[in-house]
């Protein structure tokens, strides 16, 4: 069977965005079916809300954290993705720092 994403959602939206700096734009876009959320005018208050963590409109689906979300935004302009539409502020979110929630997780992994 094959995965069939709406494309309009803020769970489409934050997975796009997440995953954006790790998957070439052309790939991403045909899993997409043939559109780049990043550029997508319509999600432009959708994206807004999930990187605005005081946001009232912050979606409840299960999204990243803001500054996660904005890390992954700056990395995908830096890998090559066009103007997007939509603006954040610098992150200082570091992706690979441990967190103390993820300690526990050191036993699990090889």
């Amino acid at each position: 069977s094959n995965l069939l994403w709406c494309g309009e959602c803020p769970k489409c939206a934050n997975s796009f965005l997440l995953f954006a700096p790790f998957v070439s734009e052309e790939e991403w876009v045909k899993i997409f079916g043939g559109y780049n959320l990043l550029s997508n005018k319509e999600l432009v208050e959708t994206y807004q809300s999930m990187l605005d963590d005081k946001s009232k409109l912050r979606p409840f689906e299960c999204i990243g954290e803001t500054k996660e979300l904005e890390k992954a935004y700056q990395m995908a302009l830096e890998n090559g993705y066009p103007e997007l539409s939509f603006k954040v502020l610098k992150s200082d979110y570091d992706y690979k720092k441990i967190h103390d929630v993820q300690k526990w997780s050191k036993d699990y992994i090889i």
